[in-house]
Parts: C-alpha cells; structure tokens; sequence
C-alpha cells in the first residue's frame, strides 16, 4: 500500500442518506464520535494513531449496517442464513451533505494506493489480537494496513471521508466520516420525528484551513 499516494485521491461531494446500526442505549445520540478516538476500528487505531482522530461509519443500506455492527449473522446469500445475534439494535438513517469525498469502491483509486479489495475488506483484528495473546503466531501486529490507511486520508488537506467497500457484505458500500475536517456547509443530521429526537454535525473547518482545504 502506497500511503504518500493518498494526496493523489480523487473526490467527489456526497449527498444522500446512509445507515447507521447503534444499540438501544445510544438511540438519542447515534451519530456521536467523541469516544472513537479511543477506540480501534477497521480504519482507525484509536488511541496509537497518531493523532487520535474521531471517525464515522455508515452503510449504504439498513442490510448492511446491521451486518456491520453485529446484530445479524450468517450468509446473506443463503436462505434462512441471517440470524439474529444478541443484543438490542436500532437502524437509523443519516442525512449526509460533504463536499469532498475520496472512492476506495473504484479500481483506479486503488490502484493509485496499491491496495485491492482483498486488502480493504481484510483481518484487522489479527494484528491486536496476535500481541495480546499467547499463541503460536506472533506476527504481525501493531496497527493494520487499514488503519494505516484511515489515519493516512484523516492527514490528506481536504478530504472530509471516503467509500469503502463493506467488509461484512462484499457487494455493497460503506462510508466512512471525519467530522473534525468537514468543511463549513457539510453536514450529517440524524432525524427521528416520531420519538423527537435530532442530532446534527455541522462542519467547522473554513475552505483555507490546511487540514480542510488542499488547491
């Protein structure tokens, strides 16, 4: 993976609705981010990133949100293959306004990073678990190539996020969010007006900011 390549992405705006799968207990606030600095994911190491950065996942379906998260299991393309895991989970549908957006789903951006598919959708626990446990592979460990990669685009002037494909479900998309480089006029907005709930992430960071804006 050529990491330096990433200043070379190319990016798109973004409007329309994504998916979000979050338990129960975080229904009034399912866009929050604050604790996933301190949290490793698929792209982000969390705390050994350097800097921690906060990061958004959505789905481009309530399919595969769920998928995501954990509430379903199995093979999707087997009938009677989804069941249901424990837990409670709320799908919920998020507004998305970005203006800069990187595509990983395309095989021209991926080659411009010398990534593939294989690699994006690949193990990335591996590489915490093999060093937290004893067993008789050692290596490698420390952050994954995805995570890498994550905290590589949050460092890239301009890029408010990027698609991805799912990990979970290999023919659809995720997309994936840094609310601290939303431009001013972007935003992600969580609606639900039956239970009257809203929660709302308004970009901050003005066009000429060297972190939001690259010529």
């Amino acid at each position: 993976m050529n990491l330096g390549a990433c200043r070379k992405l190319d990016h798109s705006p973004e409007t329309g609705v994504w998916y979000r799968a979050v338990r129960l207990a975080h229904l009034t606030t399912p866009i929050n981010t604050a604790h996933t600095k301190a949290t490793p994911s698929r792209f982000s190491a969390g705390p050994n990133a350097n800097p921690p950065f906060e990061i958004l996942y959505l789905s481009e379906s309530l399919q595969v949100a769920q998928f995501e998260i954990g509430a379903v299991a199995g093979d999707p393309l087997v009938v009677g293959g989804m069941l249901n895991a424990p837990g409670s989970f709320a799908a919920v549908h998020v507004k998305v306004v970005l203006q800069r957006v990187a595509d990983l789903t395309v095989v021209s951006e991926q080659d411009l990073i010398e990534t593939t598919a294989q690699e994006l959708t690949g193990d990335w626990r591996g590489y915490q678990h093999r060093a937290a446990a004893r067993s008789s592979i050692q290596e490698p460990v420390g952050t994954a190539p995805t995570q890498d990669l994550g905290e590589a685009i949050f460092g890239m002037p301009g890029i408010e996020g990027f698609r991805a494909l799912s990990a979970k479900l290999a023919y659809h998309r995720n997309f994936i969010v840094f609310p601290e480089k939303m431009f001013k006029g972007s935003r992600l907005e969580f609606r639900d007006a039956s239970a009257h709930l809203l929660q709302v992430i308004d970009g901050t960071v003005p066009k000429t900011a060297r972190r939001g804006w690259s010529p």
